[in-house]
């Protein structure tokens, strides 16, 4: 006899980040990061839109991605991130 667990897909509304934790960039764009999420094709779309950016507006990218689509991202590769982007790309290559 086979039997079924029924999951409700509805997720808990997530709390707003403490104001301290939301940084706000004022400035030039120097370091643009694109984060692919290992979907097929992410990181090739990515590439190819940092290519035309860095070439336009003279900035540095930085491409990241995570080890596969089905995890979230590490602690370590996110606030490696933060710390080193003026701001950051992110997508599907679906």
């Amino acid at each position: 006899m086979t039997s079924w667990v029924l999951v409700d897909p509805v997720a808990e509304a997530r709390r707003p980040p403490a104001p301290e934790a939301v940084v706000s960039h004022t400035g030039p764009l120097r370091r643009v990061g694109f984060f692919a999420n290992s979907k097929q094709h992410a990181a090739e779309i990515q590439g190819a839109m940092a290519t035309a950016i860095a070439k336009r507006h003279q900035i540095e990218i930085r491409l990241y991605r995570k080890p596969n689509a089905s995890v979230s991202a590490t602690p370590e590769l996110l606030a490696n991130i933060a710390t080193e982007c003026d701001a950051v790309v992110t997508g599907s290559g679906d």
